[in-house]
């Protein structure tokens, strides 16, 4: 398998901007740690940034257009506020937007763009960290890569310090409410899963220690003490058995690695014939285009056939040209 010789990193956030974690799922994580660093170079600019719909797709190993797009409208809504202290406590700058000013799904392309005083505070090295979106994309909980997030920025000196473990359960996003209101149960449904979630899939390790009230009494503070993975490769993630599909990982190295190994061996498994139907004869420019892609006419199924494409080309082209693609062959009428 080929090896991904460079991490596609984007700077996470380290203290200073609170996001409202109430609503935020894994998708709206890994969407956003995509779209910051897919427009990182042109942060500070006040423009409206463009990502191929496809692209982020795949990137996030989602193939639904149509529920991606319905998880994508909730992130304006997500809510996003800062307060940067000077030294001796006196506001320099404080706020609130949403995760994304807004977004536009035209054609294939993605369209949004950040609040304008929010790119700043996403530009500056002092309050970001920088996370493998490689990693962070193989993690399939919130709640797990939500605490990777909150301790690899401390990777290099080994441990997250003592947190209360009220400002725990904010920054991993775990529900306040009374399911969740015994450390029992948050350990048990909620941070021995993630942790050892962490500890087969990412770079690094991380174990818990507890400060409890008083000998034998509920759970006060928690640090976690985090250890690096020497040698780390996401190919490796291959060979962790029952626990990731294979393909997923498959996916994931192919989205950022496109002439590798997996990619390849992905591409192959997935072409698979495909065919579009219109409602009425399409002109002879869509006629045309579909020629290009390697779609034949099959006039006694009155349906444009290709028999081994990728299951995303024809439902992009059903979308771009109006009409509804299915997977397979035409049935027989």
């Amino acid at each position: 398998m080929s090896e991904i010789k460079e991490f596609t990193e984007v700077q996470k956030n380290n203290a200073a901007i609170h996001i409202d974690t109430t609503d935020l799922t894994l998708t709206h994580r890994k969407a956003f740690n995509i779209l910051l660093w897919n427009a990182w170079d042109e942060l500070d600019k006040n423009k409206v940034h463009v990502m191929g719909v496809w692209e982020l797709m795949e990137m996030l190993g989602h193939h639904d257009i149509h529920r991606l797009k319905i998880e994508l409208e909730k992130m304006p809504t997500i809510g996003v506020s800062w307060n940067l202290l000077r030294d001796d406590g006196w506001p320099i700058s404080s706020g609130a937007c949403g995760l994304l000013a807004g977004f536009n799904m035209v054609g294939n392309n993605f369209r949004y763009s950040f609040f304008e005083d929010f790119r700043p505070l996403l530009k500056d090295p002092q309050l970001w960290t920088k996370i493998k979106i490689e990693v962070a994309n193989l993690f399939k909980s919130s709640y797990a890569l939500a605490l990777y997030e909150n301790c690899v920025r401390f990777a290099n000196v080994g441990s997250t310090g003592f947190k209360e473990l009220e400002e725990w359960k904010e920054l991993i996003g775990i529900p306040d409410n009374v399911y969740y209101k015994t450390f029992s149960r948050i350990n048990e449904k909620i941070l021995k899963p993630a942790i050892k979630e962490i500890n087969k899939l990412s770079d690094i390790k991380i174990a818990p220690e507890y400060i409890k009230k008083g000998r034998g009494g509920a759970v006060k503070k928690i640090k976690f003490n985090i250890e690096k993975k020497p040698n780390f490769k996401v190919e490796r993630q291959l060979t962790i058995e029952h626990y990731l599909n294979k393909e997923d990982v498959e996916r994931q190295c192919a989205a950022f690695a496109p002439d590798s190994k997996p990619a390849k061996a992905l591409q192959e498994k997935q072409l698979k014939p495909a065919y579009l139907i219109f409602e009425s004869e399409p002109d002879d420019y869509i006629k045309q285009k579909l020629a290009e892609e390697g779609f034949e006419f099959w006039a006694q199924h009155q349906a444009w056939v290709h028999r081994k494409s990728n299951p995303a080309m024809p439902f992009r082209l059903a979308q771009q040209y109006g009409a509804k693609a299915s997977l397979g062959f035409p049935p027989e009428n």
